[in-house]
């Protein structure tokens, strides 16, 4: 029994389980047109010069976690001079949809990162970049996945749960297959976020995995979980909580003691939440950016 459905469980995103992180939404680029993009009302202004980014990078001292995001990331044309220009930071990730691998030196970007994420959301690679919306080649990912891990770099599959897609606890075992065929360390699996149209449940499809019944209150009850963990592979997933969520119950008073992740944007703009452009300037007028601006966790 939850005495009180409104506090947010300790070690949840939300809530400042990943400590002082920075996201770098690096450029608005896109080659991918995936219907459930979390992005795609998002603030998407112009870029500046990559040197002002490694400077603003640089003197946030306390923020020794960068991830790099987009848009994709691969599709900025100053990423190595970007991650060499932030080299000291303690650690660095990327997330990507690793279609663009062929187009880099991954050897040169390996020696830079902690660890990268590779948006894929189906087993076969015909259907992953039907879901993408833009070609994947397996091949050219595990080759990518190869010369990462040969620099020590941790590589993980992250996978969402969509309608049409990913449907089954069939579907499930044949992606944590591909991810392990492809080379991966592990897999997450994710609930979609603001898109109820193509919203799938975890809980049926994880039911025979677990030894326990997945909590329908991910604010107060956890949304991260690891469900197995192999030798040499882990499988994990995130859910939604009513708060980016429709298809459950939103805290009616949720308190957390929030995110200390700092958002940057193309134009150097530094904020302590996800943007949209409707949201921005009542932002600026009213808190500076010290408000988090909608209920999404990246």
């Amino acid at each position: 029994m939850i005495k009180n459905k409104t506090i947010c469980y300790a070690d949840n995103p939300c809530n400042g389980y990943y400590g002082k992180c920075l996201d770098v939404k690096i450029t608005n680029a896109c080659n991918g047109s995936c219907r459930f993009c979390i992005e795609k009302n998002g603030y998407r202004p112009d870029n500046i010069p990559v040197e002002r980014l490694i400077e603003i990078t640089n003197s946030l001292e306390d923020y020794q976690k960068v991830l790099i995001l987009g848009g994709e990331p691969f599709l900025y044309p100053n990423l190595i001079e970007y991650l060499e220009g932030i080299k000291n930071k303690e650690e660095i990730y990327i997330t990507t949809n690793g279609s663009l691998f062929h187009k880099w030196p991954i050897d040169k970007i390996a020696q830079y990162l902690t660890a990268v994420n590779i948006s894929i959301h189906h087993y076969s690679q015909a259907g992953a970049s039907s879901a993408l919306g833009t070609l994947l080649d397996f091949i050219e990912i595990y080759l990518a996945i190869k010369q990462f891990k040969a620099a020590g770099v941790k590589v993980r599959i992250n996978t969402n749960l969509i309608k049409g897609v990913l449907n089954d606890y069939t579907d499930i075992q044949l992606m944590i297959s591909a991810a392990k065929n492809l080379g991966a360390d592990e897999i997450r699996f994710a609930e979609l976020q603001h898109c109820s149209e193509l919203y799938v449940s975890a809980e049926n499809l994880f039911g025979d995995m677990l030894n326990i019944k997945l909590p329908d209150e991910p604010f107060s009850l956890g949304c991260e979980h690891l469900i197995s963990d192999e030798k040499d592979f882990a499988v994990r997933l995130r859910l939604a909580c009513g708060l980016v969520n429709p298809n459950r119950v939103p805290p009616s008073c949720p308190e957390r003691k929030g995110s200390m992740t700092k958002v940057m944007y193309p134009d150097g703009t530094l904020s302590n939440g996800w943007l949209t452009p409707a949201k921005t300037e009542y932002i600026k007028n009213t808190f500076g950016w010290d408000c988090h601006s909608r209920n999404s966790c990246h």
